[in-house]
């Protein structure tokens, strides 16, 4: 089991311990207009901490952000998100149709 505590706020991107190269190439790219990056790793490895961070990052009212998660594990003012919902035939696949 997961428990998320939904009282504490994400932190700032800026504030996660990134450093040196691997830094410069996540703010390089989430300044592009579209892509993907790819976010890898155990259990407790920061993986949603820093999606959430880059999330917040580019969130602005001139851009349209909309995810598809299972689950969402924190809801975002500003962004679209979508809970997947396998039972009633709702996919990341159909999302994105």
């Amino acid at each position: 089991m997961r428990i998320v505590d939904k009282s504490i706020k994400i932190p700032p991107l800026e504030t996660l311990g990134i450093e040196g190269s691997n830094k410069d190439i996540i703010f390089r790219h989430l300044k592009y207009p579209n892509g993907i990056i790819l976010m890898t790793g155990p259990t407790g490895s920061g993986k949603t901490t820093t999606l959430y961070a880059c999330l917040d990052y580019v969130n602005t009212t001139e851009v349209n952000i909309i995810t598809y998660e299972d689950p969402v594990e924190n809801k975002m003012a500003g962004l679209n998100q979508a809970q997947i919902r396998a039972d009633i035939g709702f996919s990341f696949a159909n999302g994105l149709r």
